[in-house]
Order: C-alpha cells, then sequence, then structure tokens
C-alpha cells in the first residue's frame, strides 16, 4: 500500500524591509539601544544612515548619513553630514560627487575635505562682506520686501546710496562711531537745508535699524555707539494742506474739473476729489479691480499691511454717478486692453502714472504747495462729511481706510457698504454743488 503523500514544508522567506527613499522615511527610524545602519538601496546603493542611541547631550539620538565605497582595494565608508542638516536630496547629490571621486582615482575623503573646507571660505568671504555698512543695509533692506510697498523700499535705498553709502558703505561696522555719522548728518544740513532735520533723522534711523537686524541674524556681535544728541530737533510732521471752507473748494474744483490736461490726467484730477484715496492707490488702479456693471458699481482694491497694521485687506470703495461717468469716459482711452492701468505712463501703457503727476498737474494749474496735494482731498472730505452733509465720523473713517483703535480690525468686520454708498454719491453731489456756485459766481455757466 502506497505510503500517503506528505504536504511540502513551506519556506520560510525573509522579506526585507523597506529601503530609505525619502526624508519621511528616515524621520521614522527610532533609536535603539544599540546602534544600527538602515540603507537606500535601489539606484542609491551604498547610500545608508546610521543611527545612533540617545545619550545626555542627544536626548534623541543622532542619525549619520554615510556611504559605503571601495577605493584602493578597501571598503571605506565616508561621512557625508546629519540629518536633518544634510536632507536625502542632498545626501544622494554628496553620494554621486563620492562615486565621482573614486571614479576619478581621487580619495574620496580628502576630496570632501578639500570642498568642505572652500565652502568655509565663500562663507567667511560672504561673512566678511556683511560686516560693512552698505551690505548690511541692503541686507536688511531686502529682509522688508514683504512689509514694505515697492515705493517705500525705493525710497529708503535712495536715501542711503545718496548719503550714507558714498561715505560710510564700504566701512567695517566696527570702525564707525556717532562722529563719522555725525559727519554726514552735518554733510546733508549743509546740501539739504529745506529737510535738514527729516532726512537726518531717517538716514541716522535707517543705519540704526540695519545694525539691529545684522545682529540677530548674527552677521556682527554687536552695535556701535552711535549716539547723536547733537542732531537737530526732529522737526513735527507738517499735515496735508487741506482748504476746507466751501468757497476755497468750489474754486480747486473747477481749476482741476477743467484743467485742460491730457485724457488720462485730467480724469486723476476729477476723480481724485469724489474718491478721496490716496494718490498712489488712484495711480495703481487697475481696470479688474471695477465693476462697472453692477447695480452698485464698485472699485475693490488691496491696502498694504503697512497701512492697516496687520494682514493687507481690501478697501471697497462704491462708485458714485459721477466717478462711473469719469471712469466710462476714460476707457475709451485706456481701457479695451490698451492698457491694464486706469490711468498709465504718459510714456509707456505698461506702467502707471508716475508719483509726480498729479502733484506737477497742479502746479501747472497754479495750485501751490501750500494749498493742495494728492493727499489734501482725503482731509477735505473727511472734514466736511461730518461738518457739511452730517455724516458720522466712523463712516468718514471706514471709507478712508483707517485702521480701528485696539483690536478693532481684527474683531470688527462691519463694511456698512450701503451707508458708505450713500455718503460718496452725497459727496459727489455736494462737489458738483460747490463747483457750480463757484463758476456761477465768476460770472461761468455752471455745467
Amino acid at each position: 500500500m502506497p505510503s500517503p503523500k506528505t504536504t511540502p514544508k513551506a519556506k520560510t522567506v525573509r522579506l526585507r524591509k523597506a529601503a530609505l527613499t525619502c526624508d519621511r522615511d528616515v524621520e521614522r527610524l527610532a533609536t535603539r539601544p544599540r546602534p544600527y545602519k538602515k540603507f537606500t538601496g535601489g539606484v542609491h546603493r551604498g547610500l545608508y544612515v546610521e543611527v545612533n542611541p540617545a545619550t545626555e547631550l542627544r536626548p534623541e539620538g543622532t542619525k549619520l548619513w554615510r556611504v559605503r565605497v571601495e577605493f584602493a582595494g578597501k571598503d571605506r565608508r565616508v561621512a557625508i553630514g546629519r540629518w536633518p542638516d544634510v536632507s536625502f536630496e542632498q545626501a544622494v547629490i554628496a553620494r554621486a560627487q563620492t562615486l565621482a571621486d573614486v571614479a576619478a582615482g581621487t580619495d574620496p575623503t580628502a576630496a570632501k575635505h578639500v570642498r568642505v573646507a572652500e565652502v568655509r571660505r565663500k562663507q567667511e568671504r560672504a561673512g566678511s562682506k556683511m560686516r560693512k555698512v552698505e551690505p548690511i543695509c541692503r541686507g536688511w533692506i531686502a529682509s522688508r520686501s514683504g512689509r514694505w510697498t515697492e515705493g517705500q523700499s525705493k525710497r529708503v535705498t535712495q536715501r542711503l546710496e545718496r548719503w550714507i553709502f558714498p561715505r560710510l558703505g564700504d566701512r567695517d561696522v566696527d570702525t564707525i562711531d556717532a562722529g563719522d555719522l555725525l559727519d554726514v548728518l552735518e554733510l546733508i544740513r549743509g546740501k539739504d537745508a529745506a529737510a535738514l532735520g527729516e532726512t537726518q533723522h531717517r538716514c541716522c534711523a535707517y543705519v540704526r535699524s540695519a545694525l539691529q537686524w545684522a545682529v540677530l541674524r548674527r552677521h556682527i556681535t554687536r552695535i556701535p555707539d552711535l549716539t547723536t544728541a547733537a542732531l537737530d530737533p526732529k522737526p513735527r510732521a507738517k499735515a496735508h494742506p487741506a482748504p476746507t471752507r466751501a468757497s476755497e473748494v468750489g474754486a480747486l474744483l473747477a481749476l482741476t474739473d477743467d484743467s485742460g490736461a491730457t485724457p488720462a490726467v485730467a480724469a486723476a484730477l476729477k476723480l481724485l476729489p469724489r474718491v478721496f484715496t490716496r494718490p498712489g492707490e488712484l495711480r495703481m488702479a487697475r481696470w479688474e479691480d471695477f465693476d462697472l456693471e453692477s447695480k452698485h458699481p464698485t472699485w475693490t482694491f488691496e491696502m498694504p499691511k503697512f497701512r492697516t497694521k496687520e494682514k493687507p485687506r481690501d478697501l471697497v470703495v462704491p462708485l458714485s454717478k459721477q466717478a462711473v461717468e469719469i471712469i466710462e469716459g476714460v476707457r475709451l482711452h485706456t481701457g479695451g486692453g490698451r492698457s491694464e492701468y486706469l490711468f498709465p505712463s504718459l510714456r509707456s501703457v505698461h506702467r502707471p502714472l508716475s508719483e509726480n503727476t498729479i502733484v506737477a498737474a497742479y502746479r501747472n494749474l497754479g495750485i501751490g504747495p501750500d494749498v493742495l496735494n494728492g493727499h489734501s482731498w482725503r482731509a477735505i472730505a473727511r472734514t466736511r462729511l461730518v461738518e457739511d452733509l452730517g455724516f458720522s465720523a466712523h463712516l468718514a473713517e471706514l471709507q478712508l481706510g483707517h485702521s480701528k483703535p485696539g483690536l478693532g480690525n481684527t474683531y470688527d468686520r462691519t463694511e456698512f457698504l450701503a451707508e458708505r454708498r450713500e455718503m460718496l454719491q452725497a459727496w459727489a453731489d455736494y462737489l458738483d454743488r460747490l463747483r457750480d456756485a463757484h463758476r456761477l459766481q465768476r460770472g461761468g455757466a455752471a455745467a
């Protein structure tokens, strides 16, 4: 009788654990009481992480990248660096460089030391540059790019380039003192007497802020003593000129509404009093920001951080009938894809009007700097809306885009859009009445 068949014993197969493929895999490696290795395998063969147990100095243990190669008939272990200081991708690149050294017949360890020394020399050269005034100031300006507008960065750079860099820019910070800075500030006094106090104090503040930034970034270890008690007293900030009497406002509107300037500039001069935004916001206005087809037309734009003292937020400007008429009039000249800007530059449709265009137009009309500038309409509107038209100061401040005191902007999200729409229409009608009254008084016919 044949013996019964026996089922063959199943073979035990040892499955190899998954190899390292990314930084997440390295992060998951747990420490053990004894050191162990974990290889990457695959196309990165020879590259591995050596995981060392926890110690008093390093309670989390260490994970060291190494690559195993054969050089001159001997097995070599070349250290690459510690994870996470050296990422997975960086370790792969270092492995490739090590294999290239071996293929060229170069000792991989010696070649690595040469590369490390070169990197340190470059860092030292860069560090020596960052001890000089100009590189430090430029680095500080670059660090503020996310918080400053382009115009603000440009103004700060221009002041430093004009006054500070030519005389102190190439000096090591350890070699300058208050006397050196005062020499430069005295030069400002002699060449810029009209703004002697303001420019002096601004330049001094820029240098101090840049040096404080350099200390925090560990480019320098201390801030030189730059006591500037001998500076002229800082002048009080001048308020923008704002003729708020009704007769004065009417006279100015009669001039600006009939300026005879180019279409874009003439439209900007008409629109600014009726929306009373900052002149920079008006000249940067883009067609895409306007909703003119809606039942209630609006212009919406983002206010920068430095104005709202918090994250950027949008300001909605309800457009009166007069404002829409002005905008539709300028569409014939700049709209229809001719330019992205409502008021493009006189030289190029790809740029907005320059900062000085509106002020220059006022001067051409005979309106002096002590009478009106681009910001004046904000003060005029803030005054007359409350005193003559009876609107609340809160509503006027909201339309001006001013921050609410305390934590107001954090918790108060009210817009009062309907009320502001009514206010801006009443304001536009009020300006028309003042302008027409002045024309009639002068013997002209109201438009």
